[in-house]
């Protein structure tokens, strides 16, 4: 994550490392191109199994997700972080992993079934 942006002058930019917690820029453009050009959307689909609604959740194939920026949809419908899914980091594996809540709930109406499609977007580093 980076923690802090320091816009330089003139034009000397210092190369942007993804990994690392400060971006020096020419600009205020040129920082967020840079930012920007780092990230990747990622979709990723699953047809629901016995198992992945007795589990109650789903794993992700990645450990580098940007916060807030993981969307859920059943079908068409949209369903939303820490209100009808929270995301935590899987034991031994480290992938994340989607558990349902809420209106994902088994017990809810809107609960997934075996053989719903399921979708989940998401922005990598």
């Amino acid at each position: 994550m980076i923690r802090h942006i320091t816009i330089t002058q003139p034009a000397t930019a210092v190369p942007f490392d993804p990994t690392g917690t400060n971006l020096t820029a020419t600009n205020m453009q040129d920082a967020l191109l840079q930012i920007l050009s780092t990230l990747t959307v990622t979709v990723q689909e699953f047809t629901l199994v016995q198992q992945d609604l007795d589990n109650g959740y789903v794993e992700l194939n990645t450990t580098n997700v940007v916060n807030n920026s993981v969307n859920l949809f059943i079908g068409r419908l949209a369903f939303f972080q820490n209100v009808d899914f929270i995301l935590t980091s899987a034991p031994g594996t480290g992938k994340l992993r989607i558990t349902f809540s809420g209106n994902l709930a088994s017990n809810q109406p809107e609960a997934p079934s075996v053989g719903d499609y399921l979708r989940v977007t998401y922005w990598t580093i």
